[in-house]
């Protein structure tokens, strides 16, 4: 990434995964890095695409957390033809697909409703709510600045320049949202209108100190003061940003 986006050889690069978080924690690395004297500036981001998930095996099924069973089947099978004299019951042992904790976050968001008693109205509205916000936001040109617009060619001849989010419907309403099905459960909380899309996207955010700033010229956008991560329980992972957040406030 480094060379292809221009970089001379002198500048190093660090390649972290932390799934959903891992362009927060770049910038949680980034700033640590620079407020312990370690870097001057540091370029800190993250990519997810989505339409790459995979690998898909030739049954079709994809290897998600979703079907255990044919990931570690595949693995199993992949692992034996590139190292056939090195078989084990490793990977049994420490990964267990029986464990009660292998769950897709839409599952999670099921059991978490039920502990908290989150009901399908309330994700609904607080769904609509989102959407209205983030339209109003493009309508008002709050991003127009942050975004680098990209031009995609496709096989057939055609171009089409990304320029903005594509998320955001304009013609989501609460009716529409409430006519959408369980997603997991027939009645359950988790449907297509009120989760999280499937996308790409990819996001860069330039850190420097207060004195290189004024060093070279650049007017702040924010300051990093703090972060704290929690771990909690994985069948209701979606609670975790709150006791991050009342850890952070104790700082």
């Amino acid at each position: 990434y480094l060379f292809e986006a221009g970089f001379p050889d002198s500048i190093s690069g660090t390649d972290m995964n932390k799934q959903c978080g891992s362009a927060l924690q770049g910038i949680v690395m980034g700033a640590h890095s620079i407020m312990t004297g370690m870097s001057d500036v540091v370029l800190a981001g993250g990519v997810d695409t989505m339409d790459r998930l995979g690998p898909i095996p030739p049954g079709g099924d994809a290897l998600t957390i979703d079907n255990p069973q044919v990931m570690m089947e595949f693995m199993k099978r992949e692992s034996w033809q590139m190292y056939p004299d090195k078989q084990a019951k490793l990977l049994p042992q420490w990964f267990s697909i029986k464990a009660p904790w292998i769950m897709n976050m839409g599952q999670t968001a099921e059991k978490l409703s039920e502990v908290y008693n989150i009901s399908r109205e309330d994700s609904d509205k607080f769904a609509q709510a989102s959407q209205e916000r983030a339209v109003a936001a493009q309508d008002a040109g709050r991003f127009e600045r942050e975004i680098v617009p990209i031009a995609i060619e496709y096989l057939d001849g055609r171009t089409e320049t990304i320029d903005k989010d594509q998320n955001p419907r304009r013609e989501s309403s609460l009716e529409k949202l409430a006519s959408l099905k369980g997603a997991y459960k027939a009645d359950g909380l988790v449907s297509a209108g009120n989760s999280c899309p499937r996308t790409d996207g990819a996001t860069m955010v330039l850190l420097m100190s207060k004195e290189k700033a004024k060093e070279l010229g650049y007017k702040p956008l924010l300051t990093f003061r703090a972060a704290a991560t929690v771990g909690t329980d994985p069948e209701i992972m979606g609670i975790g940003p709150l006791p991050a957040t009342q850890k952070l406030l104790q700082r």
